[in-house]
């Protein structure tokens, strides 16, 4: 049981360090205008993170706010529609308190 736990806790650790890494190689890649694959690969990416993580991913919802809100003005059917199921993942993940932590603190800043 506690070989369980301590392959658990360094798991978080090694995986907080690499969404971190992954957020901002994202952040790069959603604001690249020049090749619309790279904007719907990251949304897509950002997507698989959203599900796959679950509530875990939740802390980083307000970093990550913005950028299927811009990716919605996008002119490019394959990118809306990323942005999308991306605004979807990461909404259906989120508790109680995580709608209230965008609502007042993730909303403001992207308006």
């Amino acid at each position: 049981m506690h070989l369980y736990y301590s392959t658990w806790i360094s798991w978080k650790l090694c995986a907080t360090s690499c969404i971190n890494k992954a957020i901002t190689g994202l952040d790069l890649d959603v604001l690249f205008r020049i090749s619309y694959k790279h904007r719907e690969g990251a949304l897509m990416a950002f997507e698989c993170l959203c599900e796959n993580l679950g509530s875990l991913f939740e802390p980083y919802v307000n970093q990550m706010l913005p950028l299927p809100l811009v990716s919605f003005s996008d002119q490019v059917f394959e990118v809306l529609k990323a942005a999308e199921c991306a605004a979807r993942a990461m909404m259906s993940q989120l508790s109680a308190q995580g709608v209230a932590l965008v609502c007042l603190i993730g909303l403001p800043k992207c308006v």
